[in-house]
């Protein structure tokens, strides 16, 4: 990539320019993928604190005696909501970065 740059520059005289350019190409494209990567491991360890702390207090045992399936109710019921509004404020940062003309 940054030969690439390198190149372009070339022809107008910015050769000092280039790392400062490739530097900030990368943190544009690490930026969302570094973002999410956290914002998933505090979704999943606060996810794992409260099914620990039901196992705990036999919480969840007592979810298998009134006889529901206690993954349908810990972890589907709390997954799917947080992927819809992970998505959704997805999308609209999308839409407020480019808007209708």
């Amino acid at each position: 990539m940054a030969v690439q740059f390198a190149f372009g520059l070339q022809k107008f005289g910015g050769m000092e320019y280039t790392g400062r350019v490739v530097g900030l190409s990368f943190a544009r494209e690490l930026a969302p993928t570094l973002t999410a990567v956290i914002v998933g491991g505090r979704i999943g360890s606060g996810m794992t604190a409260e099914v620990g702390s039901m196992a705990v207090t036999e919480q969840i045992d007592a979810i298998y005696a009134l006889g529901a399936d206690p993954i349908k109710k810990l972890v589907v019921r709390g997954s799917s909501p947080r992927c819809w509004s992970c998505q959704s404020s997805r999308r609209s940062r999308w839409y407020s970065a480019f808007p209708a003309p």
